[in-house]
């Protein structure tokens, strides 16, 4: 199915997965995808979701960024 959205796809991300800098192109693509598949373009559920997935593996420090960045 990644094949079949990558070949669809425009090459335009999400203006907020474009300005992130510590994440490699492939990395960018794979939340792009996540994030249209996934999450049908809601940027704001997505990060929901990743915000549970980092409380549920303790990664507390990821998840409080997650929670403020939401807050937002």
């Amino acid at each position: 199915m990644k094949e079949t959205w990558e070949a669809m796809w425009d090459g335009t991300f999400h203006s907020e997965i474009k300005v992130a800098t510590n994440i490699t192109f492939e990395q960018k693509k794979n939340l792009q995808y996540i994030l249209e598949v996934d999450f049908n373009g809601n940027f704001s559920e997505m990060m929901k979701d990743m915000l549970k997935y980092a409380v549920d593996v303790e990664e507390y420090e990821s998840a409080a960024e997650i929670r403020d960045y939401l807050k937002e």
